[in-house]
């Protein structure tokens, strides 16, 4: 039981401990269960945006190989309620309302099975008018549901009366109206349930892909008018999230519904295919932004009315119209004292898939549109764009400083994190090397990016709210000396157990290896909100620092009493408690562990047998801040319009750092997402809603080949409030990464005129933006 060679675990890139399970085929996901006589599910997706439903013919479909049954509306009637939005049935009974919603579902021995009875399933429609562009939802005569009058389901103001004032006597205002398109998550694990009841108990055991466990016991619960302690949730291994897999899906749903009524394991995996309309999509939202400067360069004020698409249902716990708007305008400040600012929020039904959270939510749009105003702004004035965003940028003296939003900024390092990424991407040579390319024929541009992203929600205000505020975790000594953690937080696989092993070794003063980490189990975990904005690490992890710290006290009272001497002055190292400064008046770790627990009667007068302590850290901030900047040099050819990105710097402040290595690893892979959003991906709907590309050949994810050969990462640690000082990095990556890229794209063609404010960039785009450039240039 000895720590990394005497030194502390936290700051050090050590090996994840849950890799050796995944290097010889160990893990388990949920298509690794599968208990003796399991049904195997497969849906009867509608292929029209909108309709009712005029029959649904099941007999054939009974009549198929291995077939247990067909269900529909008709016996599962159950719906998920939600008072933003219409109720969502598990199955479509009257209408429709997007391609890909359940209307039926086929249970049999086994997936081939169950597919091949559910395409002997005929359902009769009647069409409707389809809403599909969010503008239509706002403007047009037809409602996305047959019952409504109307459908809008947000509607958030917050327009100060001098803001138009500011825009009337500015200098330089600058206007233009930003889209982004709807993508789909895609984690390489699709998503995929197991419902097992027992009748004899009446407990129900979930096993799902999910990222809130509590979350989705209570859900299930309440379909199955159980009680929450007769539910368990388990999130084994899960291939990736993203928040596609926050939400409460009806599979989920339905399976469990008919486990309880067959008494038999029930069992659901998404494909592929099924995925692109089954799996919540995000983004597809609409910025209409203005913005005012002085004639120095002075930002005076910024307005914006965003415009988001809730899909055909309002996603439990957010709908994608809800998050996307929220934190859109609460970051669309980024890192500046922008003077007047106001947003006024519009959320809308459409007939196409319902909408969720996706990685860092908002964040991107937001950095995207608020860099490239000022980029705009620092071409229209003829200054510099660095310092223009230096002129513009909250200081240490500001602190505290509210942003325009309300949010209070709790981190002073942007301009540090700018003028280190300016100095790494060599800003002061760029002018140069951008001329020296054009002479050779080449188009490349340079994009930078300063940004702050909201973090691990806390408190906000008096009213409920489903961002749990707080997460938990259990330490527990064996009687061994070994320690199990119990967590309330839960892993898409991005290396979480490594991350609280080491704030828990470091506390206890015993090796990593001697740590067991387990999470996602709603039976054995204590209370939690699960891992998602950039969480896990900041709530969840100071929860496991504080438990382990109690745990720690134990110790030192336990070994006072034994080595008779003063708690106070007792000290944990390598393994042991000894007294400060008589290292030889020591006891182990393992010999404190057997007595709490097998010779009780050696402790202390008034000391609990047992060495286990549970704490819940609540975040009283509404959010940590993160920030940083990034940098990217791109160049673009006109006979293929792709891409390559020749620089790419990330200089970032996410508080203290546990584990660089798994820290660096979600950097890269947002920057990842980030290029997919910027010139790749985007899931594309027909005038009818029928969508366009349900493949990976047609919706392109970003490979190897369209990724920068380094991603250069340089770190700013400024300690947040909580304990441990972490500021949380999960969504950093991608929240900033599209604002330089897209940026980089603009700068390109900044001499012509052109402006980027809609994604995708795509290959069509770039070589129509080559062809407009002044005759000659080639690339």
């Amino acid at each position: 039981m000895t720590p990394l060679g005497g030194q502390a675990y936290s700051g050090t890139s050590v090996l994840r401990v849950e890799d050796a399970r995944a290097l010889v085929g160990q893990n388990r996901y949920v298509r690794d269960f599968e208990p003796l006589g399991t049904i195997h599910l497969a849906f009867v997706r509608s292929y029209i945006a909108h309709a009712l439903i005029a029959k649904v013919e099941v007999s054939e479909a009974l009549e198929c190989d291995g077939v247990f049954g067909v269900f529909t509306a008709a016996e599962i009637g159950q719906r998920i309620n939600n008072s933003m939005g219409p109720p969502q049935p598990l199955l479509a009974g009257k209408e429709v309302t997007y391609v890909g919603q359940p209307v039926a579902v086929v249970a049999a021995s086994n997936r081939y099975l169950a597919e091949d009875a559910a395409e002997a399933v005929v359902v009769e429609y009647e069409q409707l008018p389809q809403v599909v562009r969010i503008d239509e939802a706002l403007n047009g005569p037809c409602m996305a549901h047959q019952d409504l009058s109307n459908n809008v389901i947000l509607s958030d103001e917050n327009w100060p009366r001098e803001l138009d004032d500011v825009f009337a006597k500015a200098d330089l205002v600058l206007t233009d109206e930003f889209r982004t398109q709807r993508q789909v998550a895609m984690p390489m694990e699709t998503r995929g349930v197991l419902a097992t009841y027992e009748s004899g108990s009446g407990n129900l055991t979930l096993v799902s892909s999910t990222q809130m466990p509590h979350l989705l016991r209570s859900a299930v619960a309440e379909i199955l008018s159980l009680q929450e302690a007769s539910v368990r949730v388990i999130a084994p291994d899960v291939g990736g999230a993203f928040g596609v897999k926050l939400a409460v899906y009806v599979e989920d749903l339905v399976a469990a519904v008919l486990s309880q009524r067959t008494g038999r394991p029930v069992k659901w995996i998404s494909d592929r295919t099924e995925a692109f309309t089954s799996d919540y999509q995000s983004r597809g939202a609409r910025y209409q932004v203005t913005a005012a400067f002085s004639k120095h360069g002075e930002w005076q004020g910024l307005g914006v009315e965003i415009l988001s698409p809730a899909g055909a249902y309002v996603a439990i716990p957010w709908s994608g119209a809800l998050v996307e708007s929220f934190i859109g305008s609460l970051c669309m400040t980024g890192p500046y004292k922008i003077g007047a600012y106001g947003y006024r929020c519009l959320g809308v039904l459409t007939n196409t898939t319902p909408t969720c959270s996706y990685r860092a939510t908002g964040g991107p749009a937001a950095t995207w549109i608020t860099e490239t105003i000022i980029d705009r702004a620092a071409r229209a004035l003829g200054c510099d764009r660095a310092q223009i965003r230096r002129q513009n940028m909250i200081v240490p003296g500001d602190l505290p400083c509210s942003n325009g939003f309300g949010a209070e900024i709790d981190t002073d390092s942007h301009i540090e994190c700018l003028d280190m990424a300016l100095e790494k991407i060599d800003f002061g040579s760029w002018l140069d090397m951008q001329a020296t390319a054009r002479s050779e024929g080449r188009v490349i541009g340079l994009g930078l990016a300063s940004y702050v992203a909201p973090t691990a929600a806390g408190v906000a205000g008096s009213e409920a709210s489903l961002a749990i505020p707080f997460d938990s975790t259990t330490v527990r000594v064996e009687p061994s000396g070994h320690v199990t953690v119990l967590t309330g937080v839960s892993s898409q696989g991005q290396g979480l157990a490594t991350t609280l092993a080491q704030i828990v070794a470091d506390q206890l003063q015993i090796g990593i290896e001697d740590i067991k980490v387990h999470g996602g189990d709603t039976l054995t975990s204590p209370y939690g909100g699960g891992t998602h904005g950039s969480r896990a690490a900041v709530l969840g992890g100071a929860a496991t620092r504080l438990a382990a710290v109690a745990v720690a006290e134990k110790l030192k009272r336990i070994a006072a009493h034994l080595l008779e001497a003063d708690p106070k002055d007792i000290e944990l190292i390598s393994g042991s408690a000894s007294v400060r400064g008589v290292p030889a008046k020591s006891v182990s770790i393992e010999e404190l562990a057997m007595r709490a627990h097998l010779q009780v009667q050696s402790l202390p007068d008034g000391l609990e047998a047992g060495l286990e302590e549970t704490r819940r850290y609540v975040s009283w901030r509404p959010f940590t801040f993160a920030n940083g900047c990034h940098a990217a040099i791109v160049e673009l050819f006109r006979t293929t319009g792709h891409f390559r990105i020749l620089r790419y710097v990330v200089v970032q402040d996410g508080g203290v750092i546990i584990n660089p290595a798994i820290v660096e690893g979600q950097v890269r892979g947002g920057v990842a997402q980030g290029v997919g959003s910027t010139f790749l991906e985007e899931f594309a709907y027909g005038s009818d809603g029928t969508p366009v590309g349900v493949n990976l050949a047609e919706y392109r994810l970003p490979g190897v080949d369209d990724m920068p050969s380094l991603v250069e990462i340089y770190h700013v640690q400024t300690p947040s409030e909580h304990p441990g000082g972490m500021r949380g990095i999960g969504d950093a990556g991608l929240h900033a990464s599209v604002a330089p890229l897209a940026g980089a794209v603009e700068d390109a063609f900044a001499a012509s005129g052109a402006q980027i404010s809609q994604l995708p960039v795509s290959p069509d785009r770039i070589s129509d933006l080559i062809e407009a450039m002044s005759p000659g240039t080639e690339s």
